[in-house]
């Protein structure tokens, strides 16, 4: 498979998967003392931060135990952090 093939592979690939993803628009303020249960995301955390359709989705194609997991994305323009926090690297378990 060359190049060029396997880049519109990839593309077509990323492009299904975009497709099913469902955004995950409550947020809870950060200054807040508690979350309101429908802000509550199945049962068990609570969403700060930007309230972008992308920002938080559930994604249906990338199952977890037979349920959708979650996908976070923090655009350039997005950045509210520090420099500093950015270029730090995080650790997903």
């Amino acid at each position: 498979m060359n190049r060029l093939t396997l880049l519109a592979v990839s593309f077509i690939s990323c492009t299904l998967f975009a497709q099913n993803r469902t955004p995950i628009k409550e947020r809870v303020s950060v200054q807040s003392d508690s979350a309101k249960v429908s802000q509550i995301v199945d049962g068990e955390w609570v969403c700060v931060g930007l309230k972008k359709d992308y920002a938080i989705q559930h994604d249906h194609d990338l199952k977890f135990e037979g349920k959708p997991s979650y996908r976070f994305e923090l655009r350039k323009q997005d950045n509210t952090l520090s420099p500093d926090f950015v270029t730090q690297k995080i650790r997903i378990l």
